[in-house]
């Protein structure tokens, strides 16, 4: 009975020892800019992982993923997921856990602390894995850009319904 206990707590605390959260604060780019790229490594059993950003200025939707890189049996993550959370840790969004996961186009307010979580397992607790997170702010138009892209649509239509008119 004893061994049975001795062997519990030794396997317990092999797990918590390889659990591993690290946090990568980056500068969040707007599009046309090229995306936050990063290609991190993990240990097993599990691993939390932190990517910090302010949003950019002016209006913008966010969009991040994780997937996995999968180089079996030795580097390997089952259940990757994503998060999205504000600076007073209240959920925004939630990404589908599997090899790889995504949010897409989340709407922030310009100069506000956000995070992304990354959370996954790797299925050989003395194993690692690899994964790439991908991070990039696309500009909302503002409305005075719709009222000039009408605009210039109805000039075109006048012109288009003059030319016909002369022929």
């Amino acid at each position: 009975m004893n061994l049975k206990k001795v062997t519990l707590a030794l396997s317990t605390l092999c797990a918590a020892a390889g659990a591993s959260a690290t946090n990568y604060p980056f500068v969040m780019p707007l599009a046309p800019a090229a995306p936050f790229f990063l290609t991190v490594t993990v240990a097993g059993p599990s691993f939390s992982d932190t990517f910090s950003f302010t949003a950019p200025v002016g209006s913008a939707d966010v969009s991040g993923s994780a997937i996995s890189v999968d180089i079996t049996p030795s580097y390997n993550i089952d259940s990757i997921q994503i998060w999205l959370f504000n600076s007073s840790n209240a959920l925004i969004a939630s990404g589908t856990s599997g090899a790889g996961t995504q949010l897409q186009n989340i709407p922030v307010m310009a100069g506000s602390n956000y995070y992304f979580t990354v959370q996954g397992v790797v299925p050989a607790p003395f194993m690692a894995g690899f994964y790439t997170f991908t991070a990039v702010a696309a500009p909302i138009p503002e409305p005075e850009t719709y009222a000039l892209m009408l605009g210039g649509l109805g000039l075109i239509g006048f012109m288009a319904a003059r030319r016909r008119r002369q022929d």
